[in-house]
C-alpha cells in the first residue's frame, strides 16, 4: 500500500486469499474501504429539484468540489437532508485506485460490491452523529471527528509502543481534533481497535464521554479479539 493505493494488487491478493481460506469464510461478496488518504468526501447544497434533474447537477457540482481531473475519477454521492435544500454527501476517488482496489478482491477470487471510504464506513457503523474515533492498529492511531454523522477531519500519527507514550499521543490527537473543529469539546471519545483491550495499560486520562467501542451496539463477544470485530463493522485496519 502506498498512501491508500493498493499497488502491489497481486502480492495484496495473495495475502487476501490466504486469510480468507485460513479463517474458513464461505462467502464471495466483498465490502471494502478505502483508506481515507485516497478518498475525498466532501459535503455540498444544492436547490430542491426533480430527482431526474440531480444526477446531472450533482456531475457538475463534483467536478467543482473535488480535486480530481473529471476523465481521471470516480465519484458517488447520496442525498443526507431535503429540509430547504438538498444536503448532499459526495466521495471521490482517483479512478485507478478504485480499480486496483477491486482488482485484489477479483484475483483474491471474491465479488466486490461496495467500495466506499473508511470514515463513511466507520461513521455508518457506530450509528452515531457526533464522535472522536480514536483508533489503534498495530503501526497507526488514527483519529476520525465525525460531526452530524458526517467525516469532518481525520488525522494519523505513528503509535508509540510505550504504554504512557500512547496516552500521551491519543491526547494529542484529541486535542487537535478540537483545535480543527472546536465543537468536538463536547463529542464523546470512543476507543476502538487494540486500543479496547488495552485500555487498562494505556490509561488515558478520564474524561466525560469516553467509551469503548463495546459500549455500543452491536456488542462485541467477550472471546472476540477487538481488531477482528472491527473488520465485521467494515473498518480499514492498517
Amino acid at each position: 500500500m502506498k498512501q491508500g493505493d493498493p499497488v502491489a494488487v497481486s502480492a495484496l491478493a495473495q495475502v487476501l486469499r490466504g486469510g480468507v481460506q485460513a479463517a474458513g469464510m464461505r462467502s464471495r461478496q466483498v465490502r471494502l474501504t478505502l483508506c481515507d488518504e485516497a478518498a475525498v468526501v466532501r459535503r455540498v447544497r444544492m436547490p430542491v429539484m426533480a430527482k431526474k434533474d440531480l444526477a446531472g447537477a450533482m456531475r457538475f457540482a463534483a467536478e467543482r468540489e473535488m480535486p480530481f481531473p473529471p476523465q481521471r475519477a470516480v465519484y458517488a454521492w447520496d442525498v443526507v437532508s431535503t429540509e430547504g435544500s438538498l444536503t448532499i454527501s459526495v466521495a471521490a476517488a482517483w479512478k485507478d485506485v478504485v480499480d486496483r482496489a477491486a482488482a485484489v478482491v477479483v484475483q483474491a477470487g471474491l465479488v466486490p460490491t461496495v467500495i466506499e471510504p473508511r470514515s463513511i464506513a466507520l461513521g455508518r457503523a457506530l450509528n452515531s452523529e457526533n464522535a472522536i474515533i480514536v483508533d489503534g492498529s498495530a503501526g497507526m492511531l488514527e483519529m476520525t471527528v465525525l460531526a452530524a454523522g458526517h467525516p469532518v477531519y481525520s488525522d494519523s500519527i505513528p503509535r508509540n509502543s510505550e504504554s504512557n507514550g500512547q496516552a500521551v499521543d491519543i491526547e494529542a490527537l484529541i486535542s487537535r481534533g478540537h483545535r480543527h473543529f472546536p465543537a468536538a469539546a463536547s463529542s464523546p471519545v470512543l476507543l476502538v481497535g487494540d486500543l479496547e483491550s488495552e485500555l487498562d495499560q494505556v490509561r488515558v486520562r478520564a474524561r466525560r464521554g469516553t467509551s469503548l467501542l463495546n459500549g455500543t451496539s452491536p456488542a462485541r463477544p467477550p472471546d472476540l479479539p477487538a481488531a477482528g470485530f472491527l473488520a465485521n463493522f467494515g473498518l480499514a485496519m492498517r
